[in-house]
């Protein structure tokens, strides 16, 4: 998470908090946010299977997945990739894990100390006709809190598995946008020569500080005190820091 603020060239600082949400381009399917409870657990588990139907002739598949805090992603009983940063989802080419007909796609999450969790991925197929599919993670998934042997592999049954709750789309708070689009790096931090943020004749976007997550943990709240210093606080237990703006 980067914390911005605006400021003026000639006036003092404004007590001003704007919140950026960066979004990309999307096709019709819009991956949501999913969890098993909402809210959720300390150190809560989740696992989750989707079933995709192929025709033959894959020229293309990529995916993308993201998890607060980490998400381990299988396709057929194979493990494809894993993260612990949600900030910036894992990418990879899955091209040769699909096969024609019922492919299985599982994902195990894991959750840390905080009530605040969410598991979110976005599988592109391109097929040789040019044709394109996708699938997301919404509430038809399968999900069970349960690590039973084989979970993973195509030919569990998992009947008895539950709905998982929905958190919202891609963008919503307390994540927001994050670079969901499979192929894609993460964009970089945006600055005003980038043209991204609109501001009013005088002001501009300065970047102060990026927060380590692993020492400082994931700011999700943010407000002043009696001198004009900033307060911002972890949503877990890593405490509250106080920010005095440079002059």
């Amino acid at each position: 998470m980067s914390v911005c603020f605006v400021h003026c060239f000639r006036t003092l600082l404004l007590p001003v908090l704007g919140v950026l949400i960066l979004t990309a381009s999307l096709p019709a399917q819009t991956p949501q946010w999913i969890w098993a409870t909402k809210p959720a657990k300390p150190n809560q588990k989740a696992f989750f299977r989707k079933q995709l139907d192929l025709p033959p002739g894959v020229k293309k598949a990529q995916v993308a997945a993201a998890c607060d805090n980490v998400v381990t992603l299988y396709i057929n009983g194979e493990r494809v990739l894993s993260n612990s940063e949600w900030q910036s989802p894992a990418h990879a080419d899955v091209t040769k894990r699909l096969q024609q007909g019922t492919n299985t796609i599982a994902l195990a999450g894991s959750n840390d100390s905080s009530t605040m969790a969410g598991m979110i991925m976005r599988l592109d197929v391109e097929l040789n006709d040019g044709k394109k599919l996708s699938l997301v993670t919404d509430p038809s998934w399968k999900m069970s809190e349960t690590e039973a042997k084989g979970w993973e592999k195509p030919n569990f049954d998992d009947s008895a598995w539950k709905k998982p709750e929905s958190l919202g789309n891609l963008g919503v708070g307390p994540w927001n946008a994050v670079a969901l689009v499979p192929g894609q790096a993460p964009p970089k931090l945006a600055t005003p020569e980038r043209g991204v943020f609109q501001t009013l004749p005088g002001f501009e976007v300065q970047h102060l500080y990026t927060v380590p997550k692993n020492e400082e943990g994931s700011w999700v709240s943010l407000t002043t005190d009696h001198k004009g210093r900033l307060l911002a606080s972890d949503q877990g237990n890593k405490g509250i820091y106080r920010i005095t703006p440079p002059a």
